[in-house]
């Protein structure tokens, strides 16, 4: 921009040289198969996201309880201009702009958490002190205080520019503008009322903060009402093992998608992961079969296995159960027999 000063015929002209830069925040992804490579010193972690989904679910059994975290994974899209194409903990920050510095203490987390603002289904913001209590929790995860966090993204300016035929899953280069990822989860609380919840999710850098909307449904935990498989002590490596499991959707009014998971690891060091076809289950009170089968071979015959079976839970779509909480609910073992 180009200022000039006059004075009668007497004229002065002066260069002012500004960036514009801005920063967006978009859809969100359940965990799935997609990989998000690390960093390209290998600092974090990859991850793996799945289909679109900005809803996703969480059941009422804490981690105590055995229940666990709900995921989802929020697009971060720097416009230029930004300490980084995308976020990290020196440019784009998960946070809620009125919270304190440090986090809030939530004493059955153990820890100091920087909670996002959360609404009822009537849009009533809900208190902190009230999530406090009860939740749920809803955060950037892992997070150190309420201005940073430990983030997921696939590629940053710690590496050049991407040059053909420089391959970016390769971490070798920086994709200019490339979007990252907020990892958010949400934990349930002893007294976390199941129902729907909004959610903004909130990016700052100094001062600027923009938010998106999420959906969170939290839902009473299925359970197993049976569970029987081939033999109770032993599985036929000729004939394999089957699994059936009786799930129930305790739920007077929220009709779930479940899906059961059969994982087991031998004393030989072998393992096996088998997964039946999600099923509906309508509110209120209904339950229905699932089935799993496992195959084994006769090199593991005389193998004894300790296995557990999980449930995943969907509220809105089948396609996106690994995006849902998992709750372990069964564990035992079998030794494979001829």
């Amino acid at each position: 921009m180009t200022i000039t000063a006059s004075s009668g015929s007497n004229s002065h002209p002066a260069t002012v040289s500004f960036n514009i830069f801005d920063f967006i925040i978009g859809t969100s992804n359940c965990p799935g198969n997609t990989p998000l490579f690390g960093t390209p010193n290998g600092e974090i972690e990859p991850a793996f996201v799945g289909e679109q989904c900005n809803t996703f679910t969480l059941t009422t059994q804490t981690r105590v309880q055995g229940g666990a975290q709900a995921h989802l994974f929020v697009t971060v899209n720097a416009l230029g201009g930004m300490t980084t194409f995308g976020a990290d903990g020196f440019g784009i920050q998960g946070g809620d702009p009125t919270g304190p510095g440090r986090g809030t203490p939530v004493p059955q987390l153990h820890r100091n958490v920087c909670m996002f603002q959360t609404y009822f289904a009537n849009g009533t913001l809900i208190p902190r002190s009230y999530l406090v209590a009860n939740g749920p929790i809803v955060r950037a995860d892992p997070l150190s205080g309420c201005r940073g966090f430990g983030e997921v993204f696939p590629n940053d300016v710690e590496a050049p520019l991407c040059v053909p035929p420089d391959v970016p899953a390769n971490l070798d280069c920086a994709l200019p503008n490339n979007p990252d990822f907020f990892d958010v989860s949400a934990n349930a609380l002893t007294n976390t009322a199941p129902g729907t919840y909004f959610v903004d999710i909130c990016g700052l850098d100094g001062t600027l903060i923009n938010c998106a909307r999420i959906t969170l449904i939290v839902v009473a935990a299925p359970v197993f009402t049976s569970f029987v498989w081939t033999n109770q002590n032993s599985v036929s490596a000729s004939h394999g093992g089957h699994f059936k499991l009786q799930v129930a959707n305790v739920s007077p009014t929220t009709s779930i998608y479940v899906q059961v998971t059969i994982s087991g690891t031998g004393s030989f060091g072998d393992t096996f992961s088998a997964t039946a076809s999600a099923k509906p289950l309508i509110a209120p009170n209904s339950s229905s079969p699932l089935n799993v089968d496992v195959s084994f071979t006769s090199s593991e015959v005389g193998e004894t296995f300790v296995f557990t079976a999980t449930i995943t839970v969907s509220a809105t779509d089948p396609g996106a159960l690994t995006g849902t909480s998992t709750l372990q609910s069964v564990s035992s073992t079998f030794t494979v027999v001829p």
